[in-house]
């Protein structure tokens, strides 16, 4: 597993609060990723990209299964 991916038992524990701020911390370095790319900067590790949309996966998926509780 690599060491950058965030595991949902993990997420879990966070609270609502807290997993929204983990979501904008998401979006935004996966922001900075795309103009960096963009700009045709090096991308440190082009593997992060993937990484980073499937951890927002993960958050969007555990905010929709408290939303229904």
């Amino acid at each position: 597993m690599a060491k950058n991916k965030t595991v949902t038992k993990d997420l879990k524990n966070l609270s609502d609060h807290e997993l929204q701020d983990k979501y904008l911390s998401l979006k935004d370095e996966m922001f900075q990723l795309k103009i960096q790319q963009v700009t045709h900067q090096k991308v440190a590790n082009p593997m992060r990209f993937g990484i980073i949309r499937k951890d927002i996966a993960r958050i969007h998926t555990l905010m929709n299964e408290r939303r229904k509780k």
